[in-house]
């Protein structure tokens, strides 16, 4: 898979709300068909993510994604946010063209758990009784640019 990772634009706005606290904060990967349509611009919370896919293996909502706290990199002038790899060891679905990286605090609905990444992934993927892996780039889910 050709993966590209796009943070969504609103991101940051949360972020200043003080809705999203990178050091605390759980970071979770959902997988979506193209029934959801990516807008970086215009999506802010989870609620607005339609297209799930649905699974012999895979449960609603995806899997937690352990991250590390963010980092500096000077050369780069970037904060990024290094995570794990996620494995689903046995599941079957259709459809799977990327995957969407939210925000998740116990007690907080759907529509106020902000958006951070989203995953396309260059193809539809289908498995049928078998591991889907998604193996993320060595600066994790979440890459600032500083100016």
């Amino acid at each position: 898979m050709a993966e590209t990772v796009t943070n969504y634009g609103r991101f940051t706005e949360s972020l200043l709300e003080g809705r999203v606290n990178l050091f605390s904060d759980e970071l979770w990967c959902m997988l979506v068909t193209s029934a959801y349509v990516f807008s970086q611009h215009a999506h802010k919370y989870k609620s607005i993510v339609t297209g799930e896919i649905t699974g012999s293996g895979y449960s609603p909502g995806g899997q937690k994604i352990g991250h590390e706290s963010p980092i500096y990199d000077s050369p780069t002038k970037t904060v990024h946010v290094p995570c794990g790899n996620l494995a689903w060891p046995s599941v079957t679905f259709t459809g799977a063209v990327g995957a969407v990286i939210y925000v998740k605090r116990d007690g907080v609905p759907s529509n106020a758990m902000p958006l951070v990444s989203y995953i396309n992934f260059g193809e539809v993927v289908n498995r049928n009784d078998q591991a889907f892996y998604m193996n993320f780039p060595t600066t994790g889910v979440l890459k600032l640019a500083v100016p």
